[in-house]
């Protein structure tokens, strides 16, 4: 036998050979769909002086029944405001613009209402950290969706095919193979999917600099708006992956027994038995304590901070978690030795 032979790191290729599909080309065409969906809006829309004159646009070449706003803009407006269509705004009192008051010798512009602020008012790009964020949450839930797949087959495919028999055997104990399961798809893949999510997320960010540099948007605002989303990737991906780890342990740890377990249908298993006891608790002692602890291990689109700050509240219950989450793994392994055949 090779000295150099990892029993672990021979059945973590095998499942990424066998849920390829799953575990990379999917992230991978959805980050290049993402891609070229921002990178072709930062393109299209780069060619207007502003955003709001694309939009313009837009309304008006493929909606012809739309009503656009005009502003019309004159380098003799009066201080009191300027001419919009056929009202004076915003200081002045609405009254008709009577065509002596058309001054064709001033230089005009035509542009779509800008806002209050101003066109080219940049803030602290909380809109487009919540666009980034948003991202991230559909990895995570085409995540969480193979996830579900995998741990319903990972006990249960090769019982079901007999090809269990052959793998029992190889040299690797129950044990062994459970653990290296739970690796898989509970670290392995979820840094697989962060790592694309964070190059996707970049890739968006580059095309939202590339828009505003193409806009004559100051460098500097350009520069703090880069920097801000970077750091923002970072944090609400990258900081929160260890977090989320954590807290789905259990259910990942649950899900493994239950595949180790069924005879049929591993799935109704895995959901049917705890929605069963959260039903059951609720109707014979009216509370709903299970249903908050099963609730606490599945985050959603939290940021890093609310995250946080949910576990670090809960953290004994966490703690708890995780040591059940080991228990769990143990008796998967236990179900797995004896439990060969359907």
């Amino acid at each position: 036998m090779n000295p150099n032979y990892n029993p672990t790191k021979a059945m973590l290729r095998r499942d990424f050979t066998e849920y390829r599909s799953s575990f990379l080309v999917t992230p991978i065409v959805m980050a290049a769909f993402l891609a070229v969906v921002a990178w072709g809006g930062a393109l299209f829309a780069s060619q207007f002086s502003d955003w709001e004159e694309g939009i313009g646009w837009f309304v008006a070449n493929q909606i012809p029944d739309a009503q656009v706003d005009i502003e019309i803009r004159s380098s003799s407006d009066r201080a009191d405001g300027f001419v919009l269509g056929d009202w004076v705004y915003p200081d002045a009192e609405a009254e008709s613009v009577e065509d002596s008051q058309w001054d064709f010798s001033a230089d005009w512009t035509f542009s779509t209402p800008t806002s209050p602020t101003g066109v080219n008012e940049f803030n602290d790009g909380k809109e487009f950290h919540e666009v980034l964020n948003a991202l991230n949450v559909i990895f995570l839930l085409v995540l969480w969706t193979i996830s579900v797949n995998y741990l319903s087959g990972s006990l249960y495919n090769d019982r079901r095919d007999r090809s269990v028999l052959f793998w029992r055997s190889m040299p690797i104990s129950d044990r062994r193979e459970v653990l290296s399961k739970y690796l898989t798809i509970g670290l392995a893949v979820p840094v697989v999917y962060a790592m694309i999510s964070i190059l996707t997320q970049l890739v968006i960010v580059a095309a939202g600099a590339f828009f505003l540099v193409r806009t004559a948007t100051p460098l500097e605002q350009v520069s703090g708006f880069s920097w801000l989303s970077i750091a923002e990737i970072f944090r609400n991906t990258l900081l929160k992956l260890p977090v989320m780890i954590a807290m789905t342990f259990p259910l990942y740890a649950w899900s493994f027994v239950a595949s180790a377990w069924a005879k049929n249908s591993p799935v109704l298993w895995m959901f049917g038995l705890p929605a069963g006891a959260i039903f059951a608790e609720r109707w014979l002692l009216g509370s709903s304590w299970l249903a908050e602890r099963v609730a606490r291990c599945l985050p959603g689109g939290d940021e890093y901070d609310s995250l946080l700050e949910m576990f670090q509240a809960t953290w004994p219950e966490q703690v708890a978690g995780v040591v059940v989450g080991v228990g769990l793994l143990i008796l998967a392994a236990k179900v797995r030795r004896y439990r060969l055949e359907l």
